[in-house]
């Protein structure tokens, strides 16, 4: 599955939670639909994952805790590693070169 059809937006983090930024040099994180839900339920009624990004001076109270290392350039090319563990019965894969697996 390619990381565009689960609607992903680069944000970059705000006091009152982020904003969208329009591309991954000006980005801290990215947000995308549940790659285990969308399977399941489409866009409606599927929740969103969202990612801090590593060295991209994202405060230390923005959940989740953890930062990712991301490399590319954009959605299409984007990897994101370690992968993404959201816990028991919930989706972990890797986003790799724009893909979800």
């Amino acid at each position: 599955m390619k990381l565009l059809e689960l609607e992903p937006q680069f944000i970059s983090a705000t006091e009152r939670g982020w904003q969208d930024v329009s591309v991954l040099s000006e980005a801290q994180g990215i947000y995308f639909l549940c790659p285990h839900c969308f399977k399941k339920n489409g866009s409606i009624g599927t929740h969103i994952i969202l990612v801090w990004f590593a060295n991209r001076n994202v405060p230390i109270d923005k959940t989740p805790s953890y930062r990712w290392q991301a490399a590319g350039s954009s959605y299409n090319d984007l990897t994101i590693s370690p992968s993404i563990d959201l816990g028991i019965d919930e989706w972990h894969g890797f986003i790799t070169n724009g893909e979800i697996t």
